[in-house]
């Protein structure tokens, strides 16, 4: 897991289900604030829309990724790499 967990009750609980399943947490940074949050919402025909709360996820950074980055390319297929971050956070597209 890349990512950060705030300083609030939810990031406890995040953690705790982190660590339930061995989860390595090693690149998971605890900022002070609220742990983010995504709320998926569904509606009566099947379509759903997804509400994110950055929260602590929104101190991660370019820098914060490229210290994982080995933990990224080991675990990650090269179609997924570079979705991590909001295109603001990355700059743009090469």
């Amino acid at each position: 897991m890349v990512g950060a967990v705030g300083t609030d009750a939810n990031a406890a609980v995040a953690l705790g289900r982190m660590s339930s399943v061995a989860v390595d947490r090693t690149h998971v940074q605890e900022v002070p604030g609220p742990t983010g949050l995504a709320i998926v919402a569904v509606d009566s025909h099947g379509e759903n829309s997804i509400i994110v709360v950055p929260g602590a996820n929104g101190s991660v950074d370019a820098a914060f990724i490229d210290r994982a980055s080995e933990v990224i390319a080991a675990r990650t297929s090269s179609s997924l790499r570079g979705r991590f971050l909001p295109r603001a956070q990355r700059g743009p597209p090469s």
